[in-house]
């Protein structure tokens, strides 16, 4: 299967919360091909920092870009991104569309925790949600 990680899967992951077993048991399967946004990335980053951890982040950085197969924002994902934000009717971050939009490019499936990306349809977006 492929799955796409979000910054609330990758959070989840790191700082071992509820989910967390489900994540790492999509990284144990060696089956499974797995990708992230570079933005989720920079996102864990701010997230470790905002932890007092950011002398662990280039460390978490190497580890998850040897790990996951790491998407750049291209012209597709922006286009992506616009069409799943004009889909709900709530205001969707731009940093959410385009993750979401990255595992939808990509045919994966959008592994989260996130409120917002559950709005988005179905019919759109394969969603694992995480925790709660």
């Amino acid at each position: 299967m492929k799955y796409c990680l979000d910054t609330t899967a990758l959070a989840i992951h790191v700082f071992e919360e509820d989910g967390a077993e489900t994540v790492q048991h999509l990284l144990s399967d060696l089956e499974n091909d797995i990708c992230v946004s570079a933005l989720s990335l920079l996102e864990l980053g701010m997230l470790l920092k905002k932890q007092g951890a950011a002398a662990k982040v280039p460390t978490y950085w190497e580890t998850y870009e040897e790990m996951f197969d790491i998407v750049a924002v291209d012209m597709q994902i922006v286009q992506a991104s616009w069409k799943l934000r004009e889909q709900i009717k709530t205001r969707l971050p731009l940093s959410q569309a385009i993750v979401a939009a990255t595992a939808q490019i990509h045919g994966a499936t959008l592994v989260h925790n996130d409120p917002l990306l559950s709005q988005l349809p179905t019919r759109s977006i394969s969603q694992l949600r995480l925790g709660k």
